[in-house]
């Protein structure tokens, strides 16, 4: 019976927005139907969904979740340099008070000046889109959601046949997770293990020169499979296994996706109101409750992971008074503890001064010293020098932005899709007294996490 009711409320979509659209509006706006709906699964609803285009976004503490299919709308680009005022005006543009809930959801790269592997650049400096069709669950209930972007031309009115005969296309009712994967038939690492000890031995050399005083170096996992993977299924088993992380995917059609389970917020802005973290250094977790005390405290007085997390809270910190009228931060380094590992932390807090606005946040922000170094210019001509490959999306901010409100995270613990090619990416912070195989060892860690999220038993 509940699936016969929300049939027949899906029904009279179309003609909601046809109503919607014949109003008159001096700008371009998007047309938002919702309607309340028994709760469903957002990822098995949407696995199984036909469309090709899906994006889904949860925050670490679950009380946020998204479920995308299609696109109402999409800002994208391959800008060099991107212009974050630009970008962010044309996301604005068709964003209101009156749905606080609408959302563009998408990512930027990491360095848009290293943008050259082809992968990459099919995905665009920079993407964000409004899916045509949300199942959005928070803390008010679960909604099916309807967005059309409409700017009171001729086409309007071609969007409701669209919208129709999209709508038919939905699948309802509960849907069960398919967390089956291809067999992975080879592994490929880039830099390899050779490799890294010289660009570690590099970096060190480059500190002792006054260059730079730390640097993040990154690996690529390649995982080629026996077949195209299925991304959802892929995020159903990071879902199953880790805790405490920002959960996120865009797929732009099969076999074309970037998707990743990140614990680092990059800021979240309320009005004026602003948060971000120093979140670096790093230990496993025990496997008891007393081997788990004594990683993190050899983790809360490590001086050389102590350092490496002080650039990224100096940097921060630095940002915030730039940005901000009112600042407030931990008194302390404290830990944050996942499934797999365990992080020092520093949380930031601020009132925004007046005319500051998410390009300029976004511009003092990123990337911070946790994923790029310290100074950052230095840092990241080294990065695009010496490391084997682009970077693309990994480690740049992925997130939403809404009406009044926005947020990122960092895309670290983060895999792209391109065909039967799974690519896995971590990286590590290199100071002064670093060691080579003590980091390798680390980025193994991270990437182990993700590695066996895909080869165990579904």
């Amino acid at each position: 019976m509940t699936d016969i009711l929300q049939a027949r409320q899906l029904d009279g979509i179309p003609s909601l927005v046809e109503q919607a659209l014949s109003i008159s509006s001096e700008r371009p706006r998007v047309v938002r139907i919702g309607i309340p709906i028994a709760p469903i699964d957002p990822l098995g609803w949407l696995q199984a969904q036909p469309s090709p285009i899906k994006t889904y976004w949860a925050d670490r503490e679950g009380s946020f979740v998204m479920a995308g299919v299609g696109a109402a709308h999409v800002v994208s680009g391959n800008d060099r340099f991107p212009p974050y005022g630009a970008l962010f005006q044309r996301l604005r543009a068709g964003l209101s008070c009156a749905h606080p809930n609408l959302r563009y959801y998408g990512g930027i790269c990491f360095d848009a000046r290293r943008m050259a592997d082809p992968r990459w650049m099919r995905w665009g400096t920079h993407r964000f889109l409004i899916p045509r069709f949300e199942l959005l669950s928070t803390g008010a209930g679960t909604f099916l959601v309807c967005n059309a972007f409409c700017t009171n031309g001729n086409e309007d009115q071609r969007k409701v046949d669209i919208i129709r005969r999209e709508l038919g296309d939905i699948v309802l009712g509960p849907c069960e997770r398919r967390s089956g994967l291809p067999v992975i038939i080879s592994r490929h690492d880039r830099p390899d293990g050779r490799h890294w000890f010289e660009m570690v031995a590099k970096a060190l050399d480059a500190f002792q020169d006054g260059g730079f005083e730390k640097v993040v170096l990154a690996r690529e996992s390649l995982l080629e499979f026996a077949d195209v993977p299925d991304a959802l299924a892929i995020l159903c088993r990071l879902s199953a296994a880790v805790g405490n992380a920002y959960l996120f995917m865009f797929q732009l059609r099969r076999g074309m996706a970037f998707l990743g389970a990140s614990p680092e917020r990059l800021y979240r802005r309320v009005g004026g109101f602003i948060q971000s973290e120093a979140l670096a250094g790093t230990r496993p977790r025990g496997s008891s409750d007393e081997a788990d005390a004594a990683l993190a405290a050899v983790l809360l007085h490590d001086n050389k992971e102590l350092r490496e997390h002080r650039y990224v809270a100096d940097s921060i910190r630095s940002a915030f008074k730039d940005l901000c009228k009112e600042i407030r931060e931990d008194e302390e380094v404290s830990l944050v503890r996942l499934r797999d590992c365990q992080h020092l932390i520093r949380r930031f807090e601020g009132i925004l001064g007046d005319g500051k606005s998410d390009a300029d946040i976004l511009q003092a922000l990123h990337p911070t010293p946790a994923v790029g170094g310290c100074p950052t210019g230095a840092a990241l001509e080294w990065i695009a020098k010496e490391e084997p490959f682009d970077r693309g999306w990994f480690a740049g901010p992925v997130g939403w932005v809404g009406y009044d409100s926005s947020e990122f995270a960092v895309g670290i613990r983060s895999g792209s899709i391109d065909g039967t090619t799974h690519s896995l990416y971590a990286g590590a912070g290199i100071v002064s007294g670093s060691d080579a195989g003590r980091e390798w060892t680390e980025v193994d860690d991270k990437l182990d996490t993700f590695s066996r999220v895909l080869t165990q038993d579904a």
